[in-house]
């Protein structure tokens, strides 16, 4: 019987413990936390997005390392895996899928009967730092080590590499799905107002994201699930100067907006009024102080509305700390780990958030650290899936 060592409680932790133990390992879990499967707790707001009913591996920044793991565990495979400790699963209109219960702790309570069921040790407040004699913790000698480390997103804590001290490099790490940090034009008067628009980012005047949803206006720039999946593709263009455009007329073309505000402003060419039923009062003054409009207007600012209205623009100077991200782009560098497995340690795997692996929200990175953990567990065991 093989004995395995995974350090990490979380979902990637978890599922490479359940299929390890399922191939007949005796498998231990260190986590350093007083439990396991915490941070499964407050994913989806409680509610536990556990994976996408659309699983594409170009909705990660690693996309040709993904699509490899991909390959090998695809989605059935992680649905399969997922309803095998009893939970039931149910997608929204948006591709979103959840346990039928909408509750995290029905899915902690399944992986930790599951865990029982399979007599899994599980240590906990125990952080363990990995040696060159990379199968030994504790004084006990593991066939194979699965790390599953989760990052530093949601903290104040600094990215540390677990693996530093046995060089194995790791990439710089930032926040991602995060609200960012804009300039101040539009914002004025809007911290917490709430609108529907067309999102698109743009990087070096090229687009290169774009999202219908929901936009949170706060002081320091822009929030919303849409902010987020932006955030991911501001971190993989840094170095360009970047905006967000967003359009608050998305079912209307521009000569059709146009047509209706030319009629607006010759039956009621007051600019307050004008503006009245159309956007947010302090977002009307915030356009008419951008447009340096009168108190009248007239047939020639609507063009100069529309275009604001369907291009209001905001430069982004940084995603906001750490502390506000949900995951972070960054980790252990995919090419010292090419399928999980370490290229200069052969019992030493890789999983989930330890590496550099991060997707866009929606259920992408939890099912990355299932399908990668499922992988990692049956690679340990016997070097097959």
């Amino acid at each position: 019987m093989r004995n395995i060592a995974v350090i990490g409680g979380g979902a990637a932790g978890i599922a490479s413990a359940i299929v390890a133990a399922r191939k007949g390992a005796n498998v231990t879990i260190f986590e350093k936390a007083d439990r396991i499967a915490k941070k499964i707790l407050v994913t989806g707001n409680g509610r536990c997005n556990l994976t996408n009913a659309d699983i594409n591996p170009e909705f990660y920044n690693n996309p040709e390392y993904v699509k490899s793991i991909y390959e090998r565990v695809e989605a059935k495979d992680v649905n399969g895996f997922l309803e095998s400790v009893g939970l039931l699963l149910k997608a929204d209109r948006d591709g979103r899928v959840y346990p039928v219960t909408e509750q995290a702790s029905t899915v902690v309570n399944c992986f930790l009967n599951e865990l029982k069921r399979l007599n899994v040790r599980i240590v906990t407040g125990r952080e363990i730092k990995l040696n060159k004699n990379v199968n030994v913790i504790n004084g006990e000698t593991f066939d194979n080590v699965i790390l599953s480390v989760g990052n530093v997103a949601s903290t104040d804590a600094k990215y540390v590499n677990p693996l530093e001290s046995l060089n194995v490099k790791a990439t710089e790490v930032y926040p991602s799905l995060v609200p960012l940090k804009t300039d101040k034009t539009f914002l004025k008067g809007m911290n917490g107002i709430r609108v529907s628009a067309r999102l698109k980012l743009f990087a070096d005047s090229k687009e290169v994201y774009a999202e219908d949803g929901e936009i949170l206006f706060r002081d320091y720039g822009l929030s919303g699930i849409a902010v987020f999946n932006a955030s991911h593709y501001f971190n993989l263009n840094k170095n360009s100067k970047t905006y967000v455009s967003l359009d608050l007329f998305k079912d209307l073309t521009s000569e059709d907006l146009a047509a209706a505000l030319i009629k607006r402003s010759e039956r009621t060419p007051d600019t307050e009024q004008f503006f009245c039923g159309l956007v947010n009062k302090n977002s009307a003054q915030n356009i008419s102080a951008y447009l340096k409009l009168g108190s009248l207007i007239e047939p020639s600012d609507v063009k100069n509305i529309v275009n604001v209205l369907k291009d209001m623009r905001f430069n982004i100077i940084s995603t906001c700390a750490m502390n506000m991200a949900q995951v972070v782009c960054g980790g252990l560098k995919t090419d010292e780990f090419p399928n999980l497995k370490s290229k200069k340690y052969p019992s030493l795997y890789a999983a989930g958030e330890a590496l550099d692996v991060n997707g866009l929200c929606g259920g992408y990175n939890l099912h990355w650290a299932w399908a990668s953990g499922i992988y990692a567990g049956a690679q340990a065991v016997d070097d097959t899936y």
